[in-house]
């Protein structure tokens, strides 16, 4: 997968009105003025926040910058560590390993990405989804927060950085995946999305290659939805933490 963000219900974006417009001050409201610095996540690709990738901080340091932004979690000293022993095992494949070089996918990059689909059943059974690191990261980005973009502003250099570098999914080709939505989202999917149309998703989604997902939704009263992989489309793959493949 990997969670690119609500990514869950699509959130789309209207065109930005001409500098003129936004100057007038009657046109302008406080909730407007709150998401003027708001950035699509394409542009944490190649922007470190230091303007200089030799001089960021690591990996793990960024992670505990987003961490005060987001005290919901919990355990992050723990799952730090175990992420990073999931990273150096990654690594132990010459193959995943030469892969990553060609795509200068870097060891911090990685880092970012396995931290991302890191769960807390992994170390722990006293835990809700709502403290893991990537339900959380996704519950804020949704919202749109500058404040919150700019604390986790190096985290996110590297997440999506890395996953930009990745191979995309079946070379681009125009896959097909799969993802279950409920039934309150197949009605806006259909109203909605149409061939052709920009959607801008604030967080990441998750998506399968998987056709099962069909069976799985139903006992559920889900409904599955489809979509098109574009040559945009990149997934964790290999260097997820846990261990599946799409």
């Amino acid at each position: 997968m990997l969670q690119p963000a609500s990514e869950t219900p699509g959130a789309y974006v209207a065109p930005l009105a001409p500098v003129a417009e936004l100057a007038a001050p009657s046109r302008m409201h406080a909730e407007d003025i709150q998401h003027l610095e708001y950035r699509h996540m394409i542009n944490f690709v190649d922007n470190s926040p230091t303007g200089d990738p030799k001089t960021c901080k690591t990996c793990m340091d960024y992670i505990r910058d987003g961490f005060a932004a987001m005290p919901e979690c919990i355990l992050i000293e723990d799952s730090i560590e175990a992420a990073s022993r999931i990273t150096a095992s990654k690594l132990e494949s010459s193959r995943l390993r030469m892969m990553l070089q060609d795509a200068k996918v870097s060891g911090a990059m990685l880092m970012a990405i396995v931290f991302y689909t890191f769960d807390l059943c992994m170390i722990t059974t006293s835990h809700s989804q709502e403290q893991c690191w990537y339900y959380v990261l996704n519950t804020h980005l949704r919202e749109r927060n500058s404040a919150f973009l700019r604390s986790c502003h190096g985290y996110l250099y590297y997440l999506m950085t890395g996953l930009a570098r990745l191979p995309p999914y079946c070379d681009g080709l125009g896959a097909v995946l799969f993802r279950g939505i409920d039934e309150q989202g197949v009605a806006r999917a259909i109203s909605d999305y149409e061939d052709g149309r920009r959607v801008h998703w604030s967080g990441f989604p998750s998506a399968t290659p998987d056709s099962c997902c069909e069976e799985f939704c139903r006992p559920k009263g889900l409904a599955p939805a489809y979509r098109t992989a574009e040559a945009s489309f990149h997934g964790t793959g290999h260097p997820r933490a846990i261990g599946a493949e799409e």
